[in-house]
């Protein structure tokens, strides 16, 4: 995709401080933009970050018209960079808009850019391991003028910002289960697309949990309310005896870059792998009798999260077994590993920026 630079030239990077990175709220030098009018995509520039005009009407403000998604830089033993899985993100990017009545961005044309953008932000790809730098493509409604339909003109932006662990804490996670008095979606919904509206229904419900101490929400299905989704910011794990066990994609859990990772490395680690629907009370009678021995949470943004306590009803179920030797802790290094350029990449999942 041909496009039009133009280049920062001011110095901020210098007077970052790398070892304390507010996950989110850091922002590097330049970004993506792209138009999408008259049917075709064009008018592609890498440009400074700066901030956006629009007009009040803009649909995707009003109708939710938009998607997104999130990915992750780090910098590699080689001193290069490792964009990791972005082909599997942009393809999920475009079938995310298909579902929003969104046209599709080429992929092969976004990686030159992409490549490109990362080349000049090089110096905002923290070096410690476990840090890097977060990408946040998406694609929104511009069209001016209220009335619900879908637009005919979008943007793609793309910017990027340095970041550390998601969760600060370093305690176990605690989840609180509501049952079926909220719910995040539903299949035949927009359970499987990283769009808006999806997480902005979670706010309330993960509001109240971290008034009451917990630290997220783990969701069941919209139908029964019996049945294990997933947590707010990740898909969810359970390990039974020799058996990772994981919700099965329904419809309404989205289809995890993360999990898919996950799963392919506990299989080479020699651990048993299980998709399928899991029952709210089948978990928590294990948790209770021991045979689920470990529990965490896979995801872009928060990478391998272990969970200590699931609260389901008015019992607090706790899990123990968050030691060096535990599966999530094995998981996280093989996957901090090819990350990291330490290993080699045998699944194809790096894309390197020299």
């Amino acid at each position: 995709m041909d496009y039009e630079l133009k280049k920062f030239s001011g110095n901020r990077v210098d007077n970052i401080d790398f070892l304390n990175l507010d996950f989110g709220r850091t922002f590097s030098d330049h970004m993506i933009q792209i138009h999408y009018k008259g049917g075709k995509w064009s008018d592609a520039q890498i440009k400074p970050f700066e901030n956006l005009s629009f007009s009040p009407s803009m649909l995707s403000l009003h109708y939710g018209q938009t998607v997104f998604e999130g990915v992750k830089a780090f910098f590699t033993e080689s001193s290069g960079i490792n964009v990791f899985r972005i082909k599997d993100h942009l393809n999920r990017l475009n079938r995310s808009a298909a579902r929003m009545c969104i046209p599709e961005i080429s992929p092969q044309g976004l990686l030159a850019m992409i490549s490109d953008c990362l080349s000049l932000d090089k110096s905002w790809v923290p070096k410690e391991r476990g840090s890097s730098l977060y990408i946040r493509p998406f694609i929104f409604a511009t069209d001016a003028g209220i009335g619900l339909r879908p637009s005919s003109e979008y943007m793609f932006i793309m910017f990027t910002c340095p970041v550390d662990s998601y969760y600060k804490k370093s305690r176990p996670l605690r989840l609180l289960c509501f049952g079926d008095e909220y719910i995040r979606c539903a299949k035949g919904g927009t359970g499987e697309a990283k769009t808006a509206g999806n997480y902005a229904a979670s706010l309330l419900p993960t509001k109240i949990a971290e008034e009451k101490g917990f630290d997220q929400v783990l969701w069941l299905d919209g139908k029964s309310s019996r049945y294990i989704d997933e947590i707010g910011t990740m898909n969810i794990f359970f390990v039974r005896g020799d058996t990772l066990i994981t919700p099965v994609l329904s419809g309404s859990v989205l289809d995890g870059i993360t999990r898919r990772s996950v799963i392919t490395l506990a299989k080479d680690l020699g651990w048993k792998v299980e998709e399928k629907p899991l029952a709210i009370e089948e978990i928590q009678k294990d948790i209770r009798s021991g045979e689920i021995h470990e529990c965490f949470g896979s995801g872009t943004a928060v990478g391998i999260s272990s969970v200590g306590s699931i609260q389901y009803g008015e019992h607090e179920l706790k899990i123990e077994n968050h030691n060096q030797e535990s599966l999530a802790q094995k998981v996280r290094e093989s996957l901090l590993d090819i990350q990291h350029g330490a290993v080699e990449d045998l699944y194809g999942w790096n894309f390197l920026i020299p």
